[in-house]
C-alpha cells in the first residue's frame, strides 16, 4: 500500500466539511459503465474547490436481459486514494478477517487505507 501524504485527522475533517458539487467536470463511457468525476467546493467559501477532492461515481449499464438494475459506486478520492466510498459486492472481506455482505461504505486509515469497510443496513 502507499503510504498517503495525510492523516487520519486530515481525512476526517475533510469528510465532516459542508461542502457541494457546482458542476461534473467529466463524464466518460466505456463499454456498459459509465464514470463521472466532479471537484468538491466549500460551503464556507462556494468559489473555492477543496484542492485534490473529488467525487468519482460509477454505474455499470444494466445488460439486457441479464442485469435487473445497475449497480452503482461513489467515492470521495483526495490525492488518487478513496478516502470514503460506498458500493455493492457479494461479499468484501476486512483486513481483521471479518467477511461484510452486500452494500457496504469503505472508511479510510493510515494503516488499511481503504481496504476496511462497514455494511450498510437495506
Amino acid at each position: 500500500m502507499t503510504r498517503a501524504s495525510f492523516s487520519k485527522s486530515d481525512v476526517d475533517f475533510l469528510v465532516k466539511e459542508p461542502k457541494f458539487i457546482r458542476f461534473v467536470s467529466r463524464q466518460n463511457a466505456s463499454g456498459n459503465v459509465i464514470q463521472i468525476q466532479a471537484p468538491v467546493f466549500k460551503n464556507s467559501e462556494p468559489s473555492t474547490a477543496i484542492k485534490g477532492l473529488f467525487v468519482k461515481a460509477t454505474v455499470d449499464k444494466p445488460l439486457s436481459g441479464i442485469s435487473k438494475r445497475p449497480r452503482p459506486s461513489c467515492c470521495l478520492d483526495y490525492k488518487g486514494q478513496r478516502i470514503r466510498g460506498i458500493d455493492f459486492e457479494q461479499w468484501h472481506d476486512n483486513p481483521d478477517g471479518t467477511r461484510i455482505l452486500g452494500g457496504h461504505e469503505h472508511l479510510w486509515s493510515v494503516e488499511w487505507g481503504d481496504s476496511l469497510v462497514i455494511g450498510i443496513p437495506e
